[in-house]
Formats: structure tokens, sequence, C-alpha cells
């Protein structure tokens, strides 16, 4: 170890507390290089706090083939991890164009990728107090609420960022104190960038108004945000199990849950809700967004539709969920069509995630009706097989469609779904069995009684329905279930399953 004084002493002190324990002894680390002096720190902090552990590192440096300088850099970051005993990798990253965001995403996915590859334990950035105050500040300006004024965390799942409570002229100096020298990118002058705006102009005249380190304490505002919004988070996922009903992987959100739950969450409750259903960041929806949403969730009558990016959200009744745009749904017509043979057990699965399982059974007795099992999600009814044909078929419902209702005649299957609220964007892909000419069950909603089984010993054919999945934003899944074509499969066996084009493994894949 090389000498250092009281003073550096002091700050490798604060550099080992901040990164903690775990990673202080981890079998591997990898550590962003840019050859800045904020990450040149960073390397040199890492190698002195982990002593002999440090020759596993990984010092990486990413190319994004940008500048003319980047070779100068590369090369700088690897001198220093051989003088460090440290490995060292050079990541090249070819991204269109110079959006910001776009090459950070990109350049966070290829780290990711390295860690995996090297085995490390956590991935560690060189982020400084003072970029924390520049995000902050920024985030003010653009008007973020409390999320993005909480600033850039200490952790996020394996990114650690150990010098957040450093500022960079105290780093500047502890390099300087070691001899080591680092490379200054060109692009942090040229002015076109808010950041840069914001580093060389706007920061040095606040503290020249209102005095040095007049913006100090903005890291210690976004720590204590972090907390607060750690706790509001927790108190929105609790109000939340109330307000969400459905499949696991297919919520939907109920107006009136939604409603009664404190003002301050309800937000929150609905952009964890849109990243549930659509796998995008909860931050990736605007104020504007849960607004929208929180509007359309006012009424508990009738349907209605809230465009946003890429997907629709649709009021049904007082219950929200998610379909894809109303254009993009009238060109997914879905059409299908399943033969299943009644004297034989057998299983299909249709489009939307809905499956029909087919059980024989003897005769009545010793066992509960399958009808106990009745909803807009799970049904389950029992059916004289002498009354049914050889062959039922499973298709949507088609205009004109009637089945006997129980005490009121013959009715239009349209109204059924209308009584029992299916929205209009579920009803396309809603199946009917037909036996013969008879429509005898549309699952979830009604079946004719004239086919119910009856107490004797009549043998019985069991039916059960539930319903994995309404819609998912997922364009893949999307373009399976748009492709889905007219299938006829005719089950032999016993359970055998019938699919769609292969739409089950399909939406597994996806």
């Amino acid at each position: 170890m090389p000498h250092l004084s009281r003073d550096q002493h002091r700050l490798l002190e604060r550099f080992a507390a901040a990164l903690g324990n775990e990673a202080l002894t981890a079998q591997r680390l990898v550590i962003a290089v840019s050859g800045g002096s904020d990450s040149m720190a960073l390397l040199e902090l890492a190698a002195l706090a982990r002593g002999n552990r440090a020759a596993s590192d990984t010092a990486v440096y990413v190319d994004h083939g940008l500048r003319r300088e980047s070779t100068a850099e590369s090369e700088h970051v690897r001198a220093a991890s051989q003088r460090l005993g440290t490995e060292f990798a050079a990541l090249p990253l070819h991204v269109n164009g110079r959006d910001e965001r776009r090459l950070r995403d990109a350049r966070y996915a290829e780290l990711q990728k390295l860690v995996a590859v090297r085995g490390a334990a956590f991935l560690l950035t060189g982020h400084t107090r003072d970029d924390q105050i520049e995000t902050v500040l920024h985030r003010l300006v653009r008007g973020a609420g409390r999320h993005g004024l909480a600033g850039i965390p200490e952790r996020r799942e394996n990114v650690l960022r150990p010098l957040l409570g450093f500022g960079r002229t105290e780093l500047r100096d502890f390099l300087r104190s070691q001899c080591v020298g680092w490379r200054e990118d060109a692009s942090n002058e040229d002015l076109r960038y808010v950041r840069n705006r914001l580093r060389r102009r706007i920061i040095p005249m606040i503290e020249a108004e209102l005095g040095p380190g007049a913006l100090d304490h903005l890291p210690a505002l976004a720590a204590a945000w972090r907390e607060e919004e750690a706790y509001l988070d927790a108190e929105a996922a609790r109000y939340a199990e109330f307000a969400r009903t459905g499949a696991s992987h297919a919520r939907r959100l109920e107006s009136r849950g939604l409603n009664t739950a404190p003002a301050a969450l309800r937000t929150r409750i609905v952009r964890a809700w849109l990243a549930e259903r659509t796998g995008r960041p909860a931050a990736s929806f605007s104020r504007d967004d849960s607004l929208a949403i929180l509007a359309l969730a006012g009424t508990t009558t009738g349907t209605k539709r809230l465009s946003l990016a890429e997907l629709e959200v649709i009021n049904a009744y007082g219950e929200l969920d998610v379909g894809p745009p109303a254009e993009a749904a009238k060109q997914e017509t879905l059409s299908f069509r399943f033969e299943i043979a009644t004297g034989a057990d057998s299983r299909v699965e249709g489009p939307g995630g809905w499956v029909i399982e087919v059980t024989n059974l003897p005769r009545a007795g010793g066992e509960k009706a399958g009808s106990a099992l009745r909803g807009r999600a799970v049904d389950s009814r029992d059916f004289d097989r002498c009354r049914l044909a050889e062959t039922l078929i499973v298709r949507p419902c088609r205009m004109g469609d009637r089945m006997r209702s129980s005490g009121r005649g013959q009715r239009k299957v349209s109204d059924l779904f209308v009584d029992a609220r299916v929205p209009l964007h579920e009803r396309q892909g809603w199946p009917v069995v037909e036996t013969g000419d008879y429509v005898v069950w549309v699952p979830g909603i009604a079946s004719d009684a004239e086919f119910a089984a009856s107490a004797g010993d009549s043998p019985r054919v069991r039916m059960c329905w539930h319903r994995e999945l309404v819609y998912s934003p997922c364009p893949r899944l999307r373009s399976v279930l748009g492709s889905l074509c007219v299938s006829s499969v005719k089950t032999r066996g016993c359970k055998e399953t019938a699919r769609a084009d292969g739409i089950s493994e399909k939406l597994v894949a996806a």
C-alpha cells in the first residue's frame, strides 16, 4: 500500500464504509472506469480498500465509438489496471444516435453481461456528490415528483455507487497526492448538453449569489426523500392488494378499491400496476398518465377507454384493464375452432390465455357438483353426456348466437355478455361451446340447463374453464395473438391437449 497521510486514511475509511462489508469481501467486482477523475478515484480507492482481493476485480472501459479520444482513454485505464494488479476489459458499444438515455441503457446492459460472465458480486460506478446535486437540481426544474427528487440511489440491485458522499474536488486532490492522472472528456465542455450547462453556468451562478456550498444540502435531502419514497411505496403496495383482482400476471384494478386508498398513494398504485402489466419501469409513466387513469376510474358504469403510448386503459364497469390500442384491437380479430370428443378427457388452450379442461365421470354421487365454481375468471359445469353430441365445437361468439337461459327462454349471447359486464375488448376471444345446433355453454357466463347432468346414474362430462391471461402489451405476444389462424384440433385418447397454432408454447416463451 502506498504511503497515505492522515487525511487520506480518513478518506479511505469513508470509502470502505460506503462500499460496505459485503462488497469489501466479495470475491469479484466489476468497476466501470471511463478514465475521468471520478472513475479513476473509484478504481484507486477500491484497490486500496480491497487489498489482495483487488486482483480478482475487473476494470472495464466502455467504448461508445463516438469520440476519437476513446482509444487513448482505454489505454489509460488499461495501464492503471496493470499498475494496480486488476484485470482489464474493453467493451465496444454500437448504438445508433447520441441519445443519452439509449446510450446509458445500452452501456448498463453490456456491463451487466460482463458482471454475469465474470461471476462478480457487484458493479461499481463512479457517481459523486456533484453528480447527485446536478441530478436533483435538473429534475427539480423539470418538475419531477418525489421519486425523481430522490436522486441517484447508493445501491440499485447489484449496482453500487460508493462515491456519492464524496465531492469531485477532494477526489482530484487525492489523485494528485498519489500522482495518478486522469483524462478529461472534451464533451463535458459542450454546452449543448443540459447537464454541462448546469455544471458550468447555473451551479456556479447560484454559488456566486448564495455562497459556496449553497447546494451541498441537496444530497442529504435526496437521501431523506428516498427513505420516504420507500415507506410510501410499501404503503401503496399494501393498499393495492385491496384494489387488484384477477390472475397475478394479468391483474386488473377495481375503481372502488383504488378510490378508497389515500389520495397520496393512488398515483403510485396506478404506476405500479401499469409497470406490472406492461413490463416497463414505473417511472416511465408520467404523473399526467396516472391522473388521467384516476379520472377514468371515476365511474363504475359502461365501458370507457383511455389512450396512452402503445396501449389503452379500459374501464369496464368499474374494472380497469390494459388492452391494445383501439386501432390495433380492430385488426386483431381472433378466429379459432376446436373440436372436442365428449368421450375422452382433454384440454384446450385458447387465445387470450383461457383454458378448458374436459373430464369424463361415470355417474353422479360422492363428488361436489362442478357448477360450484363459477365466476368471470373460473367456471365448472357438469353436463349429461348422453344429451351431448359426440363432438363439441369451441369457437368465438357469432352474431345471432342464442342460448336457452334458465327461466328466461332463449337469449342472445351478446346480451349475456352485457349482463355479465364483459368488456368489449374481451368478447372477441371469449369461447362458446356448441353441440349440434345449440350453444350449451358460455364459460364464466351461463349454460343451458337442458343439458345439465341429472342426479341419476347417467355418465357426465365435466368442463372446467379458467382464464390465465387476458391481454399482454408485450409486442411479441401481441403478434402471436394477432396471427392466430383458424385451427381445428380433435382430441384423441385420454388427457390430450388441443392448442391453436402452438399458442400455448408461444405464450410461455413470450
